[in-house]
C-alpha cells in the first residue's frame, strides 16, 4: 500500500500548524513545484526587478572589497620593503662607514665604495646581512598570502551571486540536488526552509568544484558561451592553480598543476617539482585578471535576467572603475574599462552620453598607464564634432591639446550644467594639465582663482 506523508508548516507556538503539502513517497520531488519558476529566458516576466538593488549592491560590495584588498596589499608590501631598506641603511651601511676605513671609491659611481673592517665588525655586518636576507625571504611570502585572500574574496562573492540566481530561478537547481527524502522534509517548518536547504546544497556542491566548472555551470544556466564571453579565462585558471600550489604544496609544482594547464592549453614554464614563485608583479597582474573575471560573469548574468536595466549596469561599472582610477589603481581600472568598452560597442540601448563618458574614462586610464597612442586610438573611434564642449575639452586634454583646452575652458564651464571649475581641479582626465604652467597661468587669469589649493 502506498504511503502518504503530510508536510506541516509551523507558524508559531500559539498558532495552529498548517498542513501545506500531502505527498507520496514516490513524488517527494514535486514539493519543489511551489517554488519553481520559469527558466531563464522564458516568456513569462519573472525577472529580477525586486532584487535589483541587492544585485547591484553585491557588485558594489565586491568592488569595495577589492579596492580595500588592493590598497592594503600595496601599502603593506611597500612599507615592508621601505622598512627593510631603511633598517639595512642604518644597521649595515652606516655601521660600515662608522667602523670601517674607506680604501677605494669608484670614479664613475661614488656609491661603489670598498671599506676595510676588523674581524669583530665583520661578524656584526654578517649577522645583519643574514637578518636582512631572512626578512627579505619572509616578505616574499606576502604576495602569495594576498593572492590567497584575493581568490577567497572572489569565491565568497561568487557564492553570493549564485545564491541570487537560485533565489530568482530555483528551477535551475541540478536534478541531483533536488533529491530529498520525506525524513528530511519533516525537519523543515516551511517551503521556504526547503528552498534555502536546496540552494545551500547546490552552492556547496559548486564551490567544492573547480573554478572553471563553476563558471561553466553559470554560463550553461544563464545561456551564454563561457569561452566567448569570459575574458582572460586561461589566465584565471592558471592563477587559481598557482594559488592552490602556494596553499597546499608551498609553491612546489605538482602533477595536478601541470595537468590542469595542459588540459586547458595553458603555456607554462614549470615542470613537476619546480618552484612557482608568486612575486608582487605576478600578484598585481592577478588582481586585474580576477576582478575582470568576476565582472565578466556578473555582467553576463545581469544582462540575462535584468535586460531593462543594462544602461544602469554600465553606469555602475563605470563608477567603480572610475573610483579605482581616482585611487591610483590604473591597471585595474583599465582592465575593467577594456571589458565594458568592448561590450558597449555592441549594445545599441546605451545612451550616447554614457558611451562617450566610458570611452573618455577608458582612454584616460590608458594614458595614465603610459599608453597614450592606444588612448588616442580609442578616442578617434568616435565622432566628437556634435558633442557638447565638456566632452570635447576632455578629449583635447587626453590628446595633450593644451591650446584647445585653454581656448574653450570658459565656454565649457558656462555652457554645461555638470561641468565647473572643480572638474579641472579634481578629474583624472586633467591630471597632466594641472602640471602645465601655460594652463595654470591661463586658468587663474580666466577664472580669477588658484588652480591648486594650497
Amino acid at each position: 500500500m502506498e504511503k502518504y506523508y503530510v508536510f506541516i508548516e509551523t507558524s508559531g507556538e500559539n498558532e495552529n500548524n498548517k498542513i501545506i503539502k500531502c505527498i507520496t513517497s514516490q513524488s517527494i520531488e514535486n514539493i519543489l513545484s511551489d517554488i519553481d519558476r520559469e527558466e531563464v529566458g522564458g516568456e513569462q516576466k519573472v525577472i529580477l526587478e525586486k532584487n535589483n538593488d541587492e544585485f547591484l549592491d553585491l557588485y558594489l560590495n565586491y568592488m569595495k572589497s577589492s579596492q580595500i584588498h588592493l590598497d592594503t596589499s600595496r601599502q603593506v608590501i611597500f612599507l615592508l620593503e621601505s622598512f627593510r631598506r631603511a633598517r639595512d641603511d642604518k644597521k649595515i651601511r652606516r655601521y660600515v662607514e662608522e667602523h670601517g676605513e674607506q680604501v677605494w671609491i669608484s670614479k664613475d659611481n661614488d656609491k661603489e665604495v670598498i671599506y676595510s673592517v676588523n674581524e669583530d665588525s665583520l661578524m656584526t655586518i654578517s649577522r645583519n646581512l643574514r637578518k636582512s636576507l631572512e626578512d627579505k625571504e619572509k616578505a616574499s611570502h606576502f604576495p602569495g598570502m594576498f593572492l590567497s585572500g584575493l581568490i577567497s574574496s572572489y569565491d565568497a562573492y561568487l557564492s553570493d551571486l549564485i545564491r541570487i540566481i537560485l533565489n530568482s530561478y530555483p528551477k535551475i537547481i541540478d536534478k541531483s540536488e533536488k533529491n530529498i527524502t520525506a525524513e528530511e522534509i519533516f525537519r523543515f517548518s516551511s517551503i521556504d526552509d526547503v528552498k534555502v536547504y536546496l540552494i545551500d546544497r547546490q552552492i556547496d556542491k559548486l564551490m567544492r568544484g573547480s573554478h572553471k566548472d563553476q563558471i561553466r555551470w553559470i554560463s550553461d544556466k544563464m545561456h551564454f558561451k563561457m569561452e566567448d564571453e569570459i575574458d582572460g579565462l586561461k589566465d584565471f585558471i592558471e592563477i587559481c592553480e598557482r594559488r592552490n600550489l602556494y596553499t597546499h604544496t608551498n609553491s612546489i609544482v605538482s602533477s595536478q598543476y601541470v595537468g590542469v594547464c595542459k588540459e586547458n592549453s595553458i603555456k607554462t614554464e614549470f615542470s613537476i617539482g619546480d618552484f612557482a614563485k608568486i612575486d608582487r608583479f605576478y600578484y598585481n597582474n592577478s588582481v586585474n585578471v580576477v576582478i575582470s573575471i568576476f565582472i565578466s560573469i556578473f555582467f553576463n548574468v545581469y544582462s540575462k535576467i535584468n535586460k531593462t536595466k543594462i544602461p544602469e549596469l554600465f553606469s555602475t561599472i563605470d563608477e567603480s572603475a572610475y573610483e579605482l582610477m581616482l585611487e591610483g589603481n590604473i591597471k585595474t581600472s583599465s582592465a575593467i574599462y577594456r571589458y565594458i568598452n568592448k561590450k558597449i560597442e555592441s549594445n545599441p540601448t546605451i545612451p550616447d552620453s554614457t558611451k562617450k563618458r566610458i570611452t573618455i574614462n577608458y582612454a584616460n586610464a590608458l594614458k595614465l598607464g603610459g599608453k597614450k597612442e592606444e588612448a588616442v586610438e580609442i578616442i578617434n573611434k568616435i565622432d566628437w564634432e556634435t558633442s557638447t564642449e565638456n566632452y570635447k575639452i576632455c578629449v583635447a586634454s587626453i590628446k595633450d591639446d593644451v591650446g584647445y583646452v585653454i581656448k574653450k575652458m570658459k565656454i565649457a564651464v558656462e555652457s554645461c550644467d555638470d561641468f565647473d571649475l572643480s572638474c579641472f581641479k579634481e578629474w583624472p582626465v586633467f591630471k597632466s594639465l594641472r602640471k602645465n604652467e601655460e594652463f595654470i597661468t591661463k586658468f587663474e587669469e580666466v577664472f580669477g582663482e588658484k588652480l591648486h589649493n594650497k
